[in-house]
């Protein structure tokens, strides 16, 4: 383990103890350091053909797209728009519509601000549609996950104090 400290008024150190180097330098040496770590971990990436590049795209979302660095359009295989309705008219007309009853949406989680009376009406409609008991809505798998990974915890705790 290297645990890096910040000192003004000392040099570079090296001190061993229990198997952890710890350096302690000026603050523009650890700057210095760091900067040299980073830019020699980015070119074994880009030696190793990991390195992304940021593609700026500048169409909507579809099948084909157009992006900044290249002319011509680019086949599009890594959006989540599987079904294609990311720019369908119908969608961003009832977006646009929505956005001057409701805003540009809750700024925060549902469990901070709440929930939207167009959150419930949807989720009643799919509970209704499904013929299941409720229905929450999660704005992406992140969300999902931490709702699964929550019970899944508090049943290995259940499992575990059951056990003892």
């Amino acid at each position: 383990m290297i645990l890096f400290g910040a000192n003004s008024s000392t040099n570079v150190c090296r001190k061993k103890k229990h198997s952890t180097t710890v350096f302690s330098m000026s603050q523009s040496k650890a700057s210095q350091f760091f900067k040299q770590v980073l830019s020699q971990q980015l070119s074994e990436m880009k030696n190793a053909g990991t390195y992304k590049k940021e593609r700026i795209i500048t169409t909507p979302q579809e099948s084909a797209i157009r992006v900044s660095i290249k002319d011509g359009t680019v086949l599009n295989f890594c959006a989540n728009n599987y079904l294609g309705l990311s720019n369908h008219p119908e969608l961003v007309k009832a977006a646009n519509e929505t956005l001057k009853t409701h805003g540009f949406g809750m700024s925060s989680v549902r469990f901070i601000c709440g929930t939207q009376d167009i959150h419930k009406t949807l989720e009643k409609k799919l509970t209704d549609f499904h013929r299941t008991e409720d229905t929450i809505l999660y704005p992406s798998c992140f969300d999902a996950n931490g709702l699964l990974c929550s019970f899944f915890f508090a049943l290995w705790v259940t499992f575990l104090v059951a056990w003892l």
